[in-house]
């Protein structure tokens, strides 16, 4: 499993091979899956997953 990196700073958490890997099936039945699809949904998925963990009184108290 690798990261996205755009420099020092991580994009994502995974990659593409790292969702073809998981379940190859998807891909067979969705010819539309490109790697470029796949991964701005990747990147997407990040932002989320920061975004609540940054909304959560741990890492306020944590960060701050």
């Amino acid at each position: 499993m690798a990261f996205l990196n755009n420099g020092t700073t991580v994009i994502s958490f995974a990659e593409y091979q790292d969702v073809v890997d998981a379940d190859q099936r998807l891909f067979d039945t969705n010819e539309g899956l490109t790697e470029d699809v796949v991964e701005t949904h990747l990147v997407r998925a990040t932002a989320r997953i920061l975004s609540l963990f940054r909304a959560t009184t741990w890492w306020r108290s944590y960060y701050l």
